[in-house]
């Protein structure tokens, strides 16, 4: 009879389970991953009904397909598959890949489903994984069914949904929805903790010189005869403001590439700081560019010598030919983030958080994430020759499909993603 091992609490538990059972393969067991509830699907699903070999030092996947993603086995094949295998590791909850999560059961959601997570009772141990990439963001962003949480807890460390999470709550969501009522269900299991801190690895040593692309070559023909570019657009002062919340009946008023270009800037010092003090890692090199075809931006004399700019004399291919042009000139970098000219919400903090975990993790390719890749996205030098396959306006979004299950993504708001296309996008800005 397998050991039953089943990983719950938010993103990051499908790396985890792979890397467990990569562990237990190099000692030359019978192992296999499978779900209660859905995970990436990972191509190379099986049968236990067909299987008479079962080789050890191999992983074999077990669901149903589900487009992207498979679903769970029936209990006949699931304790057929206890039989038969050393280790059984079961991924046993979702958490729409955002780093925290409070399971429905603790919510006011109407919902049918069994309380989460979803473990079978013959379990041995049960591994609540949780991501340490949520600090110093708000709680309602980064934690799935934050905004349902109801009066069945209470959390002595988050007074608001929109508190910023810190280590003491990340603890209390542990012990409180997991560790408690998991420990009265399955009192012979043995119950540990993994927190997600891609820093631990030291992959972040692998960046030293890193461009942060501006792409405001477009020709705004949604936004009438003005080149929105060039517009006034006026934002909070506390979304640029990196410090907190101070002068905050203030607005910033500046034409929309302005506005994005010093956020750049507050950016990479962002960035820079938190490498230095977080990590005692003082080698990364930012550049900020910016690629246009406009005179009006590439002749501002207020940035000489503070941006690089790069002429795009193929606007009119769409947004690739900008994409193309900067992994060109940056040939020789190790990562480029490309962002587009037309974000005035998104705040430098996020942009700063989204360039430190993308760096610091194990994929070579990432973006902010809604329900779908967005931008901004970020790539690294591995993949800089298959900027060439890309065409017209689809900005990276080939790669990002492409490389879907592989990358690393940053969940975010869709508030903080708002664009502007049209003059009467200004007027849902939030002053």
């Amino acid at each position: 009879m397998a050991t039953v091992i089943a990983v719950c609490g938010a993103g990051g538990k499908t790396t985890f389970c792979l890397n467990l059972a990569k562990k237990y393969i190099k000692l030359n067991k019978k192992v296999c991953i499978t779900t209660t509830t859905h995970m990436w699907n990972m191509n190379s699903i099986s049968d236990i009904n067909k299987l008479t070999n079962i080789m050890p030092g191999i992983i074999y996947y077990f669901g149903l397909v589900r487009g992207e993603k498979i679903g769970a086995v029936s209990y006949a094949d699931y304790l057929k598959i206890c039989n038969v295998f050393d280790y059984v590791i079961i991924e046993a909850d979702g958490s729409h890949m955002m780093p925290l999560k409070i399971p429905i059961q603790w919510t006011n959601l109407s919902d049918e489903r069994n309380e989460e997570p979803v473990i079978p009772e013959n379990v041995n141990e049960i591994v609540v994984v949780m991501g340490n990439e949520s600090i110093g963001r708000e709680f309602l962003a980064v934690c799935q069914h934050s905004n349902e949480i109801s009066d069945k807890i209470k959390f002595d460390n988050l007074e608001n949904a929109d508190d910023i999470v810190t280590y003491d709550l990340i603890d209390e969501i542990i012990s409180k929805c997991y560790i408690e009522p998991l420990q009265s269900r399955f009192n012979d299991a043995n119950i540990s903790v993994y927190k997600v801190d891609f820093a631990v690895s030291g992959n972040y040593k692998k960046i030293k010189n890193l461009a942060i692309v501006l792409c405001a070559s477009g020709f705004s023909k949604r936004f009438g005869i003005e080149n929105k570019l060039l517009t006034n657009i006026t934002i909070p002062n506390t979304i640029n403001d990196v410090d907190g919340y101070n002068n905050v009946n203030k607005n910033i008023t500046e034409p929309l590439y302005k506005l994005m270009i010093d956020k750049l800037f507050l950016t990479r010092n962002l960035l820079i700081a938190k490498f230095n003090n977080e990590l005692k890692y003082n080698n990364l090199i930012v550049d900020i560019a910016v690629v246009s075809q406009h005179n009006e931006i590439l002749d501002d004399i207020e940035y000489k010598d503070k941006v690089v700019f790069l002429r795009n004399n193929f606007a009119n291919l769409g947004l690739s030919s900008s994409i193309k042009l900067a992994a060109k000139h940056y040939e020789n970098f190790d990562a480029i983030m490309y962002m587009n000219a037309d974000l005035p919400m998104l705040p430098p903090r996020e942009i700063c958080n989204f360039l430190y975990y993308s760096i610091c993790s194990n994929n070579n390719i990432s973006s902010m994430f809604t329900d779908i890749p967005q931008n901004p996205a970020y790539i690294e030098k591995e993949l800089f020759d298959e900027v060439e396959s890309l065409e017209g306006d689809e900005g990276l979004k080939k790669l990002l499909f492409k490389y879907k299950k592989e990358s690393y993504k940053y969940f975010i708001d869709n508030k903080y993603l708002y664009d502007i296309d049209t003059k009467d996008d200004l007027k849902n800005l939030i002053v």
